[in-house]
């Protein structure tokens, strides 16, 4: 695709939605941030910063209890890590208590954390490299192998040291879940942090993903061609959502059909809530990390990041990246809940029969959505009904001592999950 061609595109994005550029938000999410979203819904909000071992600061929220007013002391804490491209924002896609997950954990009587991973927004400063790293940084050298062995037992041990709970929800999406999988496959140690772990559209190996524009990216070496022009950051959120406003607001449609491009086979999602989507998303992550999917979608492998045969020679000791040890994962013995989508053309049937295969038998449980595509988890009209209370449901049965949870005792809210 040329540059003339690229213009091309960019102008007629513009022309298509300028009438809208000129109108009242229609949502005052709009460009409010994660801390105003919260605040406006009556839930407290706390921004916490958390050093990894290798320098990078990650940014987590918490929401440390619900709404109601007897709600004052901290449950069990409940981890929510969002997938590639995307940061925290997408727990409050639909920002409501009725509706996020997030809120609907807070009201249940637990400490809710919200992960960004780094260079998502929010999570792009480092003690090594400095604040706001520029697109040529060392900072971006990075995918989602350092994600798993260090910014997981990170998020653990913070969460744990500060709250004084021995162990952590864990609730994952996409590359949410891939980070725990392989975080245990490099530091098997930190399943004894980790309490349960609700798997939404889990992904660890990709070689039979079925969404057509992601293997089309890799066949074409995508991540490789822009790294040719020196780009090492993919995705630049600011320009994103200065578009994404008043485009998403003119077209919903054709906004969420491009979600669906990314993604793969959609979802039921609220083309009300697009334009708010537009000033938020996309989160944005290394080029590095989008290389190590693809490359792991072409070969078919579930293998570590592959720097090229001198680098790799120098971080492995062998000239092609080694295969993650998935036969160890049948030593990952915490209460584990696949959920997948009918129609996940990320998490493939075939990628998620693996994946089932290789975990213990006797501590996992598994849901399959109809009609659900791979956003559908967190961005669905209906998930708070076909995954939100299964996940709750999940998490309170692994919830081993109730007087934990101060909540306030109201049927309507917690009847279903068998809170006396």
């Amino acid at each position: 695709m040329n540059k003339v061609l690229l213009q091309f595109i960019a102008a007629a994005l513009l022309l298509s939605c300028s009438f809208a550029l000129t109108e009242e938000p229609k949502d005052p999410d709009d460009h409010r941030d994660i801390a105003a979203m919260v605040v406006s819904q009556g839930y407290p909000f706390e921004s916490h910063a958390v050093l990894t071992e290798d320098g990078y600061i990650l940014t987590a929220w918490r929401i440390r209890h619900g709404r109601k007013s007897c709600m004052t002391k901290t449950g069990p804490p409940v981890f929510l890590q969002h997938g590639l491209l995307d940061y925290g924002y997408t727990w409050f896609f639909e920002n409501t208590p009725e509706k996020s997950l997030a809120y609907k954990m807070a009201d249940y009587g637990y400490d809710v954390w919200i992960g960004n991973s780094r260079g998502a927004k929010y999570s792009r400063n480092s003690i090594k490299y400095g604040t706001n790293p520029g697109i040529e940084s060392d900072f971006w050298q990075f995918s989602w192998d350092e994600m798993a062995s260090y910014d997981v037992p990170a998020h653990l041990r913070y969460v744990t040291n500060y709250t004084g709970y021995q162990k952590v929800h864990w609730v994952g999406h996409s590359q949410g879940t891939t980070q725990m999988f392989a975080g245990f496959l490099d530091n098997p140690e930190i399943q004894d942090l980790v309490a349960s772990f609700s798997a939404l559209g889990p992904v660890l190996n990709v070689g039979h993903i079925t969404a057509k524009f992601d293997r089309f990216l890799a066949d074409i070496h995508l991540a490789e061609v822009l790294d040719t022009i020196g780009l090492d950051v993919f995705i630049n959120p600011p320009l994103m959502n200065t578009i994404g406003v008043p485009f998403c607001r003119a077209i919903p449609k054709a906004c969420k059909a491009v979600a669906d491009l990314i993604v793969g086979h959609g979802s039921d999602i609220d083309l009300e809530k697009m334009q708010v989507m537009g000033g938020h998303e996309l989160g944005g992550t290394s080029m590095q990390n989008l290389h190590h999917w693809l490359k792991n979608v072409r070969d078919n492998k579930c293998q570590k990041n592959d720097y090229g045969k001198d680098e790799n020679m120098k971080r492995y000791g062998q000239a092609t990246p080694p295969l993650y040890p998935t036969d160890k994962l049948v030593d990952f013995k915490i209460p584990i809940y696949l959920i997948r989508g009918q129609y996940d053309d990320l998490a493939d049937a075939e990628d998620v029969k693996l994946l089932q295969g290789w975990l213990p038998k006797d501590t996992v449980k598994t849901l399959i959505i109809p009609g659900y595509g791979h956003l559908g988890y967190v961005w669905a009209v209906d998930a708070a009904d076909k995954v939100f209370g299964e996940v709750a449901t999940f998490i309170r049965d692994n919830t081993h001592n109730s007087e934990d949870l101060h909540i306030c005792h109201e049927e309507s809210v917690f009847g279903f999950l068998g809170f006396e």
